[in-house]
């Protein structure tokens, strides 16, 4: 924080391989999920949250869609003051944010 580095936070997610069909969510990763980012929401250096590392996420495709779906809609609840991005690399929503900002609208599903 203190010397201006300003960063992009991939959540505790990564392809591992490759992964074919649904993934599993639980009680337990959404807990996990917000004790992370209401730790370091106070970091102004963070600038973005990102639902993964080195996975196109597609709504389409269900062994992505749970990083839309499952990871940045509790982040999006946890911290509506940063942008948010599917993950890296990625296109971008196509709904559920303000696409000026990158902000969760709070309206539409992520998508």
């Amino acid at each position: 924080d203190e010397y201006g580095i300003l960063l992009y936070h991939d959540m505790q997610y990564t392809s591992g391989g490759v992964h074919h069909g649904p993934r599993a969510t639980s009680a337990t990763q959404e807990a996990e999920l917000r004790h992370q980012i209401r730790r370091l929401s106070h970091h102004p250096s963070i600038v973005l949250w990102d639902g993964v590392n080195e996975v196109v996420v597609s709504p389409d495709d269900p062994g992505s869609d749970v990083f839309a779906s499952f990871v940045m809609t509790v982040v999006a609840q946890e911290d509506q003051s940063r942008a948010i991005w599917p993950s890296s690399p990625a296109a971008g929503w196509v709904t559920g944010v303000n696409t000026l900002y990158g902000t969760p609208n709070g309206v539409e599903p992520l998508s």
